[in-house]
Formats: structure tokens, C-alpha cells, sequence
């Protein structure tokens, strides 16, 4: 997931197919699906969503990460991201076998929103004409992830107090892997670098070496 996130920016122009609205009744279809852990990849698709709405905002303020950022980057990353989580499946298997039975029709409406928020994430940037994102289509882009945030750290606290505690200590754990793994690793953001060694977040600069907020 964490490579998810750089997609976005750094893959081939896709095309984007048309998605029909998400439905409330797909979150009850009863089809088992053990595949990923479900509380973990929420958390981890909500990080993933922090990150690209923290890059659109620092390329509002005129970060330089070395390569044009295209409508058709974001379509395409959003659809690695949808497909390597997924996230819709993982919802459901999450609403089915640890959201308490009294929160679940609230959160089936929430898991409806996420994923129709990240179908118009997708027909959002295919509806944009120009080659390369202007600086309102980053903003309107960065909302949206914004909102997938709130949504998917709204589904998270459907999940007992104990289950999110043990999916944090899940996540946590991955992120020191992480940073492990990113020990040496160069080229900024650009390069792939979602952490410094010292464990510090990414930062985006200018052209000129200022750094972006």
C-alpha cells in the first residue's frame, strides 16, 4: 500500500473505465473473504489517502517532485490502490465479522460513501482536460482524499475499543518494518522515500530548496 501511494504520481497514463455508484446492499452479500486482514488494510488505505492529500497540497504550494503530475496518474493510481487493497471486500468482511451488530447498518451507509468517494476521485481527474493537474484540480483532488480519511477512520471506529487496539499495534509494527526497509533509501519523495531513517515524515521543497508545509 505504501507503494500505492506514490502511483498516483509516477505510473503510466491509464484509462479509466465508468464505475457505477456503490450499493448499500453489496455489504450483505454474505461472501466469505479471509484474505487480508480487514481492520489493518483500513488503516492502511486511510494512510495511504493522508499522503496523497498531503502531496497535492504541498504541489498546490509549488513542491517540486521532479515529474509532471497528470489527471490520468491519479486515475490510475486510485485503481492500483482500490485493486491492491481491496478495500471494498475488506469493509465487508470487517462490517460482517467485527462491526457489533447494533453499528452495522451505520456502517455499511459509511463504507458506501468511502468507496463512492474514491469512484469520484477517479471520474474527477478523468473529467479534467489538461495535460497535467492546475492548481484547483489539486485542491478539489486533495478534499476528496480528505474526506476518504474521515470516512475510513469513521469506519474504523465502528470496531470494538480492543479491536482497534489491536490493529493499531498491527500498523505500528508495519511502519517500523518500513523503516527498516527504507534504511539508505534515496530521492525524496520522488524516489519512493515515504520515511527518512530518523523516522521523520516525508518533506516537499520547491524548486529553489524551500521547504513546503
Amino acid at each position: 500500500l505504501a507503494q500505492a501511494a506514490m502511483v498516483a504520481t509516477t505510473a503510466a497514463a491509464w484509462s479509466s473505465a465508468s464505475c457505477e455508484a456503490a450499493a448499500a446492499d453489496s455489504y450483505d452479500d454474505g461472501r466469505p473473504d479471509y484474505d487480508e486482514v480487514s481492520g489493518l488494510v483500513v488503516l492502511r488505505v486511510a494512510e495511504v489517502a493522508a499522503f496523497q492529500e498531503k502531496l497535492l497540497r504541498a504541489l498546490y504550494q509549488g513542491a517540486d517532485i521532479g515529474v509532471p503530475v497528470t489527471p490520468q496518474q491519479i486515475v490510475f493510481g486510485t485503481q492500483v490502490l482500490l485493486r491492491n487493497s481491496n478495500i471494498d471486500g475488506n469493509m465487508k468482511l470487517m462490517i460482517r465479522t467485527e462491526v457489533p451488530n447494533n453499528r452495522r447498518e451505520d456502517a455499511i451507509k459509511r463504507a458506501v460513501v468511502t468507496m463512492n468517494l474514491f469512484q469520484k476521485i477517479s471520474s474527477t481527474a478523468a473529467a479534467i482536460q489538461t495535460e497535467e493537474l492546475e492548481k484547483a484540480d489539486m485542491l478539489i483532488l486533495a478534499d476528496l482524499y480528505r474526506d476518504c480519511q474521515v470516512e475510513l477512520g469513521g469506519m474504523f471506529r465502528f470496531l470494538t475499543p480492543e479491536a482497534q487496539d489491536r490493529y493499531s499495534g498491527y500498523a505500528n509494527a508495519l511502519k517500523e518494518y518500513e523503516k527498516k526497509l527504507s534504511e539508505g533509501c534515496e530521492g525524496g519523495a520522488n524516489g519512493g522515500c515515504l520515511d527518512k531513517p530518523t523516522g521523520e515524515e516525508v518533506e516537499f521543497k520547491t524548486k529553489e530548496g524551500q521547504r513546503v508545509a
